[in-house]
């Protein structure tokens, strides 16, 4: 039906160059006459279209070795049953240790490498949303730590600055009867005055010196909990393994496609002679394949990659 079909839209194009004046109908109608194939009493020829053809092609990409080995032909309108299921079982018997599941799967031959392409792609989604939040914490720890250090210093230096306590306690002792300008009093010395400037200058820092107290004592402990959570996630270890393992995966698939490596160790000369013989040169090359593509991603998901949900 495939065939004869193929033939009638060949007739039909060629119908509509050479007799531009013939209608839709008329070309319908001599394609669906000269249709090659057995006419059943419910017509089914007339009702065989581009469903029944992607059906056949469909087909014909799931297991390309199989069609490439055998050709059969079944008339399943005269044929009894037992006979059909007699052929049908008979060539998948002999069409090798894919046999019938590969039906079932699809293109065989595309499906296992766009399923590598999908794990490669988890894998390096995740090493880059692992190896982004690895350089956010490291900043934040590098930044919190490099306050702390400042902070410490500058206190340190300045913590003369100011003691009001201190320089109060100066002025006291030092003018006892000083009454400051600025306070409604008769002031005092010219020493007496510089004093009572290096404690308004105390007072004016008081709030800075109490806010960089705050940062020391602080500071220390955001970094120390930032670095207990990049210890405790490790996400540098971690985008490292998503990042090799997806290009050990991306390594098979360009392998595997171009057939070199571990994906074809023997020569053309006992490819070709297998071929002749009917046997295969090798073990399932899709096989292998699919086997390595799991155990790369299964090692990958078994180490902390696949713990906590990170790989998504």
């Amino acid at each position: 039906a495939f065939c004869s079909l193929r033939a009638g839209l060949e007739w039909k194009k060629q119908a509509r160059e050479n007799f531009p004046n013939i209608t839709s109908q008329e070309i319908n109608s001599s394609v669906q006459a000269s249709l090659q194939v057995l006419q059943h009493e419910d017509k089914w020829a007339y009702k065989f279209g581009m469903s029944d053809i992607d059906l056949c092609n469909d087909i014909m990409l799931r297991s390309p070795n199989l069609f490439e080995t055998f050709i059969v032909s079944i008339d399943i309108i005269n044929m009894s049953t037992e006979a059909f299921l007699h052929t049908i079982t008979e060539v998948f018997a002999n069409g090798g240790k894919a046999g019938i599941p590969e039906l079932g799967v699809g293109n065989a031959e595309e499906l296992v490498v766009f399923n590598a392409w999908q794990r490669h792609e988890v894998l390096y989604d995740n090493h880059k949303k692992l190896y982004l939040m690895e350089r956010i914490m490291y900043i934040v720890l590098a930044v919190t730590s490099f306050l702390t250090t400042v902070s410490s210093v500058v206190y340190s230096n300045m913590a003369e600055t100011w003691n009001v306590e201190g320089r109060t306690a100066l002025l006291s002792k030092s003018c006892p009867t000083y009454a400051p300008v600025d306070t409604g009093g008769a002031g005092g010395p010219d020493s007496c005055d510089k004093i009572y400037s290096h404690v308004k200058e105390a007072q004016s820092n008081a709030e800075f010196g109490d806010l960089l107290k705050v940062f020391i004592v602080m500071l220390p402990i955001i970094a120390g909990f930032l670095g207990t959570v990049m210890t405790r996630n490790a996400f540098e270890t971690k985008w490292k393994i998503s990042y090799l393992s997806g290009l050990q995966i991306c390594s098979e698939i360009f392998m595997y496609r171009s057939k070199v490596g571990t994906y074809r160790d023997v020569t053309a000369e006992e490819i070709q002679r297998a071929s002749k013989d009917g046997k295969a040169a090798k073990e399932d090359e899709r096989e292998l394949f699919v086997n390595r593509i799991q155990d790369i991603f299964s090692e990958a998901m078994s180490t902390e990659v696949g713990k906590n949900g990170e790989a998504m």
